[in-house]
């Protein structure tokens, strides 16, 4: 095994992850692998990202300026937000 980035992009290029389950996979707290998520995200690596959706309006959070999930809808105030994912 590489470095925990190394490990990070070969996770992503296998398909779309949220925050919370490459977490789960790596052994890592959150925070940390925002932190790792966003030098990637520098370098010539391209991130894709699934943008997070409202639950209950339905509205589409774009320009996710970082990696976290929004903490309410601008739209009808509600926390019930989908993840973001991620691929490579």
């Amino acid at each position: 095994m590489g470095t925990i980035r190394q490990e990070i992009i070969d996770k992503l290029k296998e398909g779309y992850f949220t925050v919370k389950e490459l977490s789960k996979i790596l052994s890592l707290p959150e925070k940390e692998i925002i932190e790792h998520l966003k030098e990637i995200s520098k370098g010539r690596v391209k991130i894709q990202v699934k943008n997070p959706v409202c639950k209950k309006c339905g509205f589409k959070f774009t320009n996710l300026k970082h990696f976290k999930k929004p903490s309410k809808c601008p739209s009808c105030k509600s926390t019930f937000i989908s993840e973001p994912e991620f691929k490579i």
